[in-house]
């Protein structure tokens, strides 16, 4: 599938999960300094949303400590079918 032809979130209200491409994200989101990912997980957060994050290996620069955001209700993965299966409950990755 192509990044054009990919859905840009999937989200279950009733489950309170989002799957987010990286392609439709700025750069800036993985750059703790922007604030960027804080303001957008604080929101998240306060619904009560967990989100994975599917990024290409080699495709996103991380900043020196953006994985030290990643937490209970943040993940980033290779592939969608990892990223569902954390967000369905199926696994639990560190």
């Amino acid at each position: 599938m192509s990044p054009s032809s990919r859905p840009t979130a999937r989200a279950s209200s009733r489950q309170r999960r989002a799957l987010v491409y990286a392609d439709n994200l700025t750069p800036a989101f993985f750059d703790l300094s922007s604030a960027e990912a804080g303001l957008i997980l604080d929101k998240l957060r306060s619904f009560r949303i967990r989100l994975a994050v599917v990024c290409a290996p080699g495709r996103v620069r991380f900043s020196s400590r953006f994985r030290e955001l990643v937490a209970d209700d943040l993940r980033t993965f290779d592939a969608p079918e990892a990223a569902g299966a954390w967000l369905r409950g199926a696994i639990d990755v560190r």
